[in-house]
């Protein structure tokens, strides 16, 4: 209603005053809807923006977690939360038995629910058969219930319910807990992937572990024996035969070598690798490691310049890891430089780490190696790399040993100019 009025004077208004009062009048009415029409449209999208940095918040808490019980638990939590419901569970799909079993559960009905609920329960049997959400309404003040599928790849999974006294469940709260299964689908498949994943890797671990075990026995005894029949303890031998002894014995140690890797792959795999952490210098690290590998530098005629200072401080590691560090990557810049070639070996301080570098002058890694450069059993199809025995693990160990101790390595080359690894490992203190 518009309303005007002058009380000092009667008969002021005129015919053509109404009309003009009455097309005012139709302007405001429409500048009114349209004032209420935006009102409603911007709570809209408030709702619908609030809702969608629900759904951010719960994908972040959903990704976060790989347990499969964690995410479904959290699905049963948002799920209750999300739609205003007093309880709430969810369940998948057990095709071998034909049962839906619950998962996880959310409020106080929890410790009264079923395990199972048959395939073809009433209500929930129609709700996986038709893919579609159900609403059940509360009458004579009994319970809401409202139930919608999880699907994957257009086949039911499993269910999400919520239930309530008294109040019935609206669109949106439908609406919402579809919305929610979507997201739940795809991290519920995630954590299926990754657990199949785990276990897959936690079999080979085991078999790698028995495997190392079993193998040590054997390889002692023929290296024993082999020994023993060398130093003709069980008969003369001769010249042909001594070869052959030491081929023998040469393969034996390298297989001995294979197991060593395998096992310390299995120990960091499972998380069964004890570290002995404390205080380690570079530099007396360095010198022992240097012992046993001088001579394989020297029998080549390689050069050999090393920059330590003396003032570096310790880094906080495992002595016995930092010296397998060093001999794996001195022994391969020794392994790939030729006869005559360099090798330097330096250390800085980097912050709040020690940052130890071994170049060579060798053959170098071509670019598309470099990618594959830490993968387990990798060697290169370089004719110079396969004249050296390996077996492509020295280096993957290598980089765990490294990233466990708190340390990251890296690596440089060039094809025919050389190559320089770096590794870092924290500071002592």
């Amino acid at each position: 209603v518009v309303y005007v009025d002058n009380k000092i004077r009667a008969g002021l208004f005129s015919e053509a005053h109404l009309k003009l009062l009455a097309a005012f009048a139709s302007q405001a009415a429409v500048a009114v809807e349209n004032a209420r029409l935006y009102t409603l449209t911007d709570e809209a999208l408030r709702g619908r923006v609030a809702e969608l940095q629900t759904m951010q918040a719960i994908d972040r808490e959903l990704n976060a977690h790989l347990n499969f019980e964690r995410v479904m638990q959290i699905t049963a939590e948002r799920g209750v939360r999300g739609t205003g419901a007093a309880a709430g569970w969810i369940g998948l799909m057990d095709s071998e038995a034909n049962v839906l079993r619950v998962i996880a559960g959310a409020g106080p009905a929890d410790a009264a629910r079923p395990e199972t609920y048959p395939a073809d329960a009433p209500l929930l049997g129609s709700v996986l058969a038709q893919r579609k959400p159900a609403r059940l309404a509360a009458t004579l003040g009994g319970t809401a219930r409202l139930i919608v599928p999880v699907l994957r790849e257009g086949r039911a999974i499993g269910l999400i319910e919520v239930e309530r006294p008294k109040a019935n469940f609206t669109e949106e709260a439908e609406a919402f807990l579809a919305r929610l299964a979507d997201h739940a689908a795809i991290a519920i498949e995630n954590a299926r992937l990754y657990e199949a994943v785990r276990q897959a890797n936690d079999a080979k671990s085991q078999f790698v572990s028995v495997v190392s075990h079993e193998l040590k026995l054997p390889m002692t005894s023929i290296k024993g024996y082999t020994d023993i029949l060398r130093q003709g303890m069980a008969g003369p031998v001769n010249d042909q035969q001594r070869q052959m002894l030491n081929t023998i014995r040469s393969n034996v140690d390298r297989m001995a070598v294979l197991v060593s890797d395998l096992s310390d792959i299995s120990r960091i795999e499972t998380g069964r690798l004890k570290l002995e952490i404390g205080p380690v210098s570079i530099a007396q690290a360095l010198e022992e490691t240097l012992v046993g590998l001088r001579p394989s530098i020297e029998g080549k005629n390689q050069s050999l310049t090393i920059d330590v200072p003396p003032d570096l401080p310790s880094v906080r590691a495992d002595r016995s890891r930092v010296m397998q560090i060093l001999t794996n990557l001195i022994n391969n810049a020794n392994k790939y430089t030729p006869a005559g070639g360099r090798l330097a070996i330096g250390a800085t301080r980097a912050g709040g780490f020690a940052r130890v570098s071994i170049a060579d002058s060798g053959i170098g890694i071509s670019p598309e190696d470099q990618a594959k450069l830490f993968s387990q059993f990798f060697r290169s199809d370089d004719p110079a790399v396969r004249d050296q025995m390996g077996w492509g693990l020295g280096l993957s160990i290598t980089q765990r040993l490294i990233e466990i101790q708190g340390g990251e390595i890296s690596a440089t080359s060039e094809s025919g100019k050389g190559s320089t690894f770096s590794f870092t490992l924290p500071i002592s203190g």
